[in-house]
């Protein structure tokens, strides 16, 4: 069995507008139900969504948290 897993192209969908748009398209494992976002003194948080019949899966936001100091 192959210890790679097959990874996908996230769509990250909400949270602040001032993400920048590069920022928004990421590759994630194919298993994944969230992605974390370091932004600014936090992490934005996204949680899976719909898949796409492009192979890119939509991932929308869910919240924020801030960094520990």
């Amino acid at each position: 069995m192959d210890d790679q897993q097959a990874t996908v192209v996230a769509v990250l969908d909400g949270g602040p507008a001032d993400i920048p748009v590069v920022m928004r398209t990421c590759h994630v494992n194919g298993d994944a139900d969230t992605v974390k976002l370091q932004w600014l003194n936090g992490y934005e948080h996204f949680h899976r969504t719909t898949a796409g019949s492009d192979g890119r899966t939509v991932f929308t936001w869910v919240g924020r948290t801030r960094i520990a100091e």
